[in-house]
């Protein structure tokens, strides 16, 4: 007999990420109930399963999320999802399966998209009930407007005004829509449509209400509460939101660090109710939402009188806004040695006193010929004004290929290489009997390398597989060039393993080609143990990206202020380089020639000392290998 089948379908910002991870981590309890919550799917929600239905979507942002845009790679990531649920459903011979993930009702949303999730799920079961809770849109609204202000990604908002929406009502908001598309492909009969209202829930608990309402047979009490979310008291919260767009629109060292720093500062002083909207506002937002929320009480198993959603909370008298200046707010904050000052200085109190009032000066310095250079694209070629105020280590910097300052100071050090002066690759005659091996190199420059050489781009999660840490016995010594960009500060365990793999790949005589952010001043920087063997990383209740760090001895804990590089939830950051660690690891592993590539602005390579690209060199004979080793600068 099949099992039953209950899928959670969120919605977004209900407290899902609290009900994931505390079924995730109750996992053998439920077992011995006969209740599955698949560990194959996705930890803690089951994402995996969700982009098994965008079919014809290469681009939806799943896909892009999960590195699966590829048709090839999609369907691999497919068939390996399903045969791991699969196998996990023949193994455990469950009675019933929970599956959760909150992007159900948004990113499928359409009745196709939803057809064929159910399709993937009746492989597996029969759906006995899909719950679905619903937040009063006001609160939604200012959930999401608060969880964009702290990851400084505030484009659709008005700060001013956050509740304001396009005239066009998004999907996500468009709760009717959203449950008469479920009705329409899982029948109304196995909808439980339920309200997340804290006035109403048990306890004022989301984990209690799913936990009741589909008699699970745990605790909330004994699973305890995840961390709680730190608002940002409304008297200050619109000029964070400035001060956090100022550091991702501007590329600011250490900007996350920088902006969770901040967020600590501001909790400790303020610690007021989160932001709210005034009566005013409410009622005109809430006035959009009237008809639909009338018609979906029919929607809810029994009959529902009154108002779908409570009445909201106005503070009387409202808070009136922060007095305090941002230098008043911060000064006392940080000792002069303080790492994050310069940051802190260039983040807020730059932008709070008042640049607007420098436009002239700026159009001035922005129009001077002593302040742009032309620049030439080493990838393709493409000739440009560059722009000397701009740092081009991330931008795109390249009108014809969209390549940053990075992208060119790696093709720069490989021109020298093969070339033996700066050419743009586009232009390199084709070497078929030259080997290069990229690490997760960016498209921008490995499909013009496929095309000129003997290329592989190569990836520690994906075919094709390469660990550089143990590199496979037919590879060894077969590799002209090594290009590892941004890889080595993610590798878990201990970095010189890494080196020494990139070491082993080369040919006598092969080069390196490197780079990991790296400060050029103060101490390299673990992140975490020695033991740390895995991690996986997730959303919690609030939306805010954790990680789930997994130890040797099989212990797991939590980091709720984890760094990645790639955008949140990809590539965990596991230590800081500073330059002196990485040039002593390379001397140690057997490299010479360590050549640190300076400021090329005419190549868009322009972006001061940190974090700068090198080269190395695998010595041809041993007599190489036991002369001093040096540093030089291209």
């Amino acid at each position: 007999m099949k099992p039953k089948i209950t899928i959670h379908a969120g919605t977004e910002k209900t407290g899902s990420t609290s009900i994931q991870t505390s079924l995730h981590s109750s996992y053998r309890e439920l077992m011995r109930h006969g209740i599955l919550f698949p560990s194959s799917l996705g930890a803690p929600c089951h994402i995996h399963l969700t982009a098994c239905a965008l079919t014809d979507n290469p681009v939806h942002p799943i896909r892009r999320l999960l590195d699966i845009t590829d048709e090839t790679a999609f369907q691999s990531f497919s068939l390996d999802t399903k045969h791991a649920l699969a196998r996990e459903i023949e193994e455990q011979a469950p009675k019933r399966i929970i599956i959760s993930d909150e992007h159900i009702n948004v990113h499928l949303c359409s009745i196709d998209l939803l057809q064929e999730y159910k399709r993937i799920c009746e492989e597996y079961g029969d759906i006995e009930s899909v719950v679905i809770y619903l937040r009063r849109q006001d609160e939604f609204r200012i959930s999401l407007f608060s969880e964009a202000v702290k990851m400084g990604n505030l484009k659709g908002f008005d700060i001013d005004n956050p509740l304001k929406l396009p005239v066009e009502l998004p999907y996500r908001f468009n709760y009717l829509s959203i449950l008469n598309n479920f009705s329409e492909v899982f029948g109304r009969d196995v909808l439980d449509v339920r309200v997340f209202d804290r006035e109403r829930l048990p306890g004022g608990d989301v984990l209690t209400d799913f936990i009741q309402a589909n008699k699970l047979p745990i605790s909330p009490k004994k699973l305890g509460k995840n961390k709680k979310n730190r608002s940002i008291d409304r008297r200050v919260i619109r000029n964070f939101a400035k001060i956090s767009s100022y550091i991702t629109d501007n590329n600011i060292e250490d900007g996350p660090k920088l902006r969770e720093r901040l967020i600590n500062i501001l909790a400790a002083k303020y610690n007021g109710p989160g932001p709210l909207m005034s009566r005013e506002h409410h009622t005109q937002f809430m006035a959009r939402f009237q008809h639909q929320n009338n018609e979906i009480k029919r929607y809810f198993m029994e009959p529902m009188d009154g108002d779908l959603f409570s009445e909201p909370k106005f503070y009387n008298p409202p808070y009136p806004d922060c007095s305090l200046s941002w230098e008043e707010l911060f000064i006392d904050q940080f000792s002069e040695s303080d790492s994050f000052l310069k940051n802190l200085e260039k983040a807020a109190f730059t932008l709070m006193r008042g640049n607007d009032g420098n436009k002239e000066q700026q159009k001035e310095d922005k129009t001077s010929t002593n302040n742009r250079v032309d620049a030439t694209c080493l990838i393709c070629g493409k000739r440009y004004m560059l722009w000397l105020k701009e740092k081009t280590r991330e931008k795109c910097i390249c009108p014809g290929c969209s390549s940053s300052g990075r992208a060119n100071a790696l093709m720069y050090c490989l021109s020298m290489i093969t070339m033996g002066r700066p050419l743009p690759v586009s232009q390199h005659p084709t070497n078929n009997n030259m080997r290069i091996v990229g690490l997760s190199d960016s498209k921008v420059y490995s499909k013009v390398l496929s095309t000129k050489y003997n290329y592989s781009n190569m990836f520690f999660h994906k075919k094709p597989y390469l660990d550089i840490r143990t590199p496979p016995e037919e590879m060894i010594g077969t590799v002209d060039i090594l290009i590892s960009t941004e890889v080595f500060e993610h590798v878990i365990g201990d970095s010189m393993e890494a080196f020494r793999g990139a070491f082993k790949l080369l040919k006598p005589g092969g080069h390196t080609i490197f780079s990991v952010p790296y400060i050029n001043k103060g101490d390299s920087v673990e992140h975490y143990r020695e033991d740390l063997v895995d991690y996986r990383s997730f959303r919690d209740e609030n939306g805010t990206w954790c990680v789930e760090l997994i130890h040797e001895n099989g212990a797991r804990e939590i980091d709720r202020t984890p760094r990645f590089h790639g955008g949140p939830g990809k590539t965990l950051e596991i230590r800081l380089f500073n330059l002196d660690r990485v040039i002593r690891e390379l001397h140690q592993t057997g490299f010479r020639d360590v050549t640190i590539l300076e400021d090329k602005p005419e190549y868009g390579i322009y972006w001061g000392p940190p974090s700068r690209v090198l080269s190395a060199r695998k010595p041809v004979s041993l007599d190489e290998e036991n002369q001093s080793s040096h540093v030089s600068f291209y």
